[in-house]
């Protein structure tokens, strides 16, 4: 393993972290509440909802690590990323007195990634003569499966830097993706290339009857689920198309010749070498899935199976929402976060419409 030194950034850097506005909304409803002008927000801190409590299809209880919580007139917001909320509803929710949530659990997605680092040397790309001594880029490659209409994406990112060592720090920090980031020994090692970090995104088949998240019978009820998750034929197809066209934009999209790819030691993962071969197809795939959705797929009065409907209330619950991927009646190839943060805030409008906090 290779030691990587201390960096310090040059420029100013800021990107988004859900902790200051909390804390700056938490303060802001203190003062409201205090002038009679709203009500105040909080938080409950290493605190794990494990169950709801349920009385003739409301919510009336929290069954919290910290004790029961009662719900009386509130709307319950499951905003809690994708798996755990569907782990809540299973628990608290059964298909026998619930049969509209019987769905729940029945369907998963999630994206596979393709993954792909190469350089080029500058004086070898159309374009070397422009650029700059230190310089970040991206590009979004959108594409589907011919046979399928499988969806995917390809993240691109670029960057170059004349010194390397000086200019890493700087680098990390403006990266649009850390999972399209290159690391610091292959950007020090090419002062005079262009570094071209591929993140390759396909959506796993939500059709797949063999994907699911069901109970287990365990005491836990924060864990007490099976997942599996198993790639069709469709998502080994599309994973196949993803791989070459990956090495179409790096060898025939960016506008050079004498691409070198990274391989990883098979000894240090932090260490490799540059080599023109192609890396072999299990170097480049990822083993592991991100962006997990639809367990609890939304849908309108014709879609019977949703758990979900366009009010974002679990059908048959009176006063229990959901909001975040686990909405998403297939998962597409986007990264999910914003059309996760449109959805939320058209949560809070449906909730309270023309209602300040």
């Amino acid at each position: 393993m290779t030691d990587t030194p201390i960096l310090s950034a040059t420029i100013d850097f800021q990107k988004y972290s859900v902790t200051g506005p909390l804390l700056s909304l938490l303060t802001m409803q203190q003062y409201r509440s205090a002038s009679g002008r709203g009500w105040p927000l909080k938080l409950a801190t290493n605190c794990i909802v494990q169950k709801i409590k349920h009385d003739e299809g409301k919510a009336v209880t929290l069954v919290t690590s910290k004790g029961e919580v009662t719900v009386n007139h509130a709307k319950v917001v499951l905003a809690m990323g994708s798996i755990p909320p569907t782990t809540l509803v299973l628990n608290s929710f059964s298909k026998e007195l619930f049969p509209r949530l019987a769905g729940v659990g029945t369907r998963y997605t999630a994206h596979f990634i393709t993954a792909v680092t190469a350089r080029i040397q500058k004086d070898k790309l159309s374009y070397g003569a422009k650029i700059g001594y230190f310089e970040i880029g991206a590009m979004y490659v959108a594409g589907k499966d011919p046979s399928s209409g499988a969806q995917y994406h390809i993240q691109l990112s670029a960057v170059t830097s004349c010194h390397p060592s000086r200019d890493a720090a700087d680098a990390f920090r403006h990266m649009p993706d850390v999972v399209a980031a290159p690391s610091y020994l292959q950007i020090v090692s090419s002062p005079e290339h262009v570094v071209f970090v591929c993140a390759t995104l396909g959506e796993m088949d939500q059709k797949n009857a063999d994907n699911w998240i069901r109970l287990n019978g365990q005491t836990d009820l924060t864990s007490n689920i099976d997942l599996q998750a198993v790639a069709n034929e469709q998502d080994k197809r599309l994973w196949d198309v993803m791989d070459k066209a990956t090495f179409d934009v790096l060898e025939e999209g960016v506008g050079g010749t004498g691409v070198e790819y990274w391989h990883p030691s098979p000894h240090d993962e932090d260490m490799g070498a540059w080599l023109s071969t192609r890396p072999q197809t299990d170097k480049i795939r990822v083993p592991g899935l991100v962006h997990e959705a639809s367990m609890m797929w939304i849908g309108d009065e014709e879609d019977k199976t949703a758990p979900v409907g366009l009010d974002y209330r679990l059908r048959g619950v009176e006063n229990v929402y959901v909001t975040g991927a686990s909405l998403w009646p297939t998962g597409a190839s986007w990264n999910p976060t914003c059309s996760m943060v449109a959805l939320a805030m058209h949560l809070a409008d449906t909730l309270e419409p023309n209602k300040a906090i």
